[in-house]
């Protein structure tokens, strides 16, 4: 699991490359920008990123599962804290509560 969190105006613009079998991506929380601020992938999305692939996004707030197929991980590339600011929000996976569950009895 990995979480990415930059302060209000910010974003992390991270860049790398897969480790010799590749890895496997999924977004549980938050989303991957392109430099416009729009969403590419948010939650729910699942990516492969290939043996050796330059792979990377921008994040203000994102919460990752990554399996690393070789069980090593990525060669960090760069990371860069930039001035950002989305034009889109993500929607959530995260499932509301009924109201009777939280209701009185």
């Amino acid at each position: 699991m990995s979480h990415y969190r930059a302060l209000p105006g910010k974003a992390w613009k991270i860049v790398g490359k897969a480790s010799a079998l590749g890895e496997e991506v999924y977004i549980l929380e938050g989303a991957y920008y392109d430099t416009r601020g729009r969403i590419l992938a948010g939650p729910g999305t699942f990516m492969f990123n290939a043996p050796g692939a330059r792979h990377g996004g921008i994040s203000c707030d994102l919460t990752l599962y990554i399996h690393c197929c070789s069980g090593e991980p990525d060669e960090i590339v760069s990371i860069d804290l930039i001035d950002f600011e989305p034009k889109e929000q993500p929607p959530s996976l995260a499932r509301e509560v009924p109201d009777f569950v939280n209701a009185e009895r």
